[in-house]
Protein backbone atom coordinates (compact mmCIF):
# COMPACT_ATOMS: atom_id res chain seq x y z
CA UNK A 1 0.00 0.00 0.00
CA UNK A 2 1.34 3.58 -1.12
CA UNK A 3 0.62 6.79 1.06
CA UNK A 4 -1.16 8.39 -1.52
CA UNK A 5 -3.26 5.56 -1.65
CA UNK A 6 -3.53 6.13 2.81
CA UNK A 7 -3.53 10.11 2.96
CA UNK A 8 -7.51 10.13 2.12
CA UNK A 9 -8.37 8.00 5.19
CA UNK A 10 -5.62 9.03 7.76
CA UNK A 11 -8.84 11.69 9.45
CA UNK A 12 -10.37 8.85 9.68
CA UNK A 13 -7.73 6.79 11.18
CA UNK A 14 -7.01 10.19 13.10
CA UNK A 15 -10.59 10.48 15.02
CA UNK A 16 -12.03 7.10 15.15
CA UNK A 17 -14.96 8.01 13.57
CA UNK A 18 -14.78 5.39 10.88
CA UNK A 19 -13.89 1.59 10.35
CA UNK A 20 -10.70 1.54 8.80
CA UNK A 21 -9.10 -0.99 6.50
CA UNK A 22 -6.43 -3.51 8.42
CA UNK A 23 -4.18 -2.77 5.61
CA UNK A 24 -4.57 1.10 5.95
CA UNK A 25 -3.73 0.68 9.96
CA UNK A 26 -0.68 -1.72 8.82
CA UNK A 27 0.88 0.47 6.95
CA UNK A 28 0.16 3.47 8.82
CA UNK A 29 1.82 1.76 11.67
CA UNK A 30 5.10 1.45 9.16
CA UNK A 31 5.41 4.58 7.70
CA UNK A 32 6.94 7.49 9.34
CA UNK A 33 5.43 9.97 7.18
CA UNK A 34 1.77 9.00 7.39
CA UNK A 35 2.72 8.41 11.11
CA UNK A 36 3.19 12.24 11.54
CA UNK A 37 0.34 13.02 8.95
CA UNK A 38 -2.26 11.34 11.62
CA UNK A 39 -0.33 13.61 14.31
CA UNK A 40 -1.07 16.31 12.82
CA UNK A 41 -5.03 15.36 11.93
CA UNK A 42 -5.13 14.67 16.16
CA UNK A 43 -3.97 18.01 17.10
CA UNK A 44 -6.10 20.00 14.57
CA UNK A 45 -9.52 17.98 15.98
CA UNK A 46 -8.07 18.82 19.57
CA UNK A 47 -8.19 22.16 18.69
CA UNK A 48 -11.12 21.90 17.30
CA UNK A 49 -12.75 20.52 20.36
CA UNK A 50 -11.37 23.24 22.43
CA UNK A 51 -13.04 25.81 20.31
CA UNK A 52 -16.35 24.33 20.92
CA UNK A 53 -16.16 25.34 24.62
CA UNK A 54 -14.59 28.67 24.03
CA UNK A 55 -16.79 31.73 24.91
CA UNK A 56 -15.43 34.69 22.85
CA UNK A 57 -16.76 37.75 24.42
CA UNK A 58 -17.29 41.13 22.17
CA UNK A 59 -14.92 43.98 23.09
CA UNK A 60 -17.32 46.81 24.63
CA UNK A 61 -18.64 49.15 22.68
CA UNK A 62 -18.79 46.60 19.41
CA UNK A 63 -22.29 46.44 19.00
CA UNK A 64 -22.87 50.00 18.93
CA UNK A 65 -20.14 50.68 16.30
CA UNK A 66 -21.57 47.91 13.80
CA UNK A 67 -24.86 50.03 14.36
CA UNK A 68 -23.60 53.21 13.86
CA UNK A 69 -21.69 51.81 10.39
CA UNK A 70 -25.19 50.41 9.53
CA UNK A 71 -26.81 53.58 9.95
CA UNK A 72 -23.91 55.85 8.08
CA UNK A 73 -23.86 53.10 5.02
CA UNK A 74 -27.62 53.32 4.78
Amino acid sequence: MRCEEVELQLAEAADGSEIVDRSVLSHIDHCLRCQAEAVQYRKLLKVLRNLRTQVIEPAPGLLAEVLAGIESAG
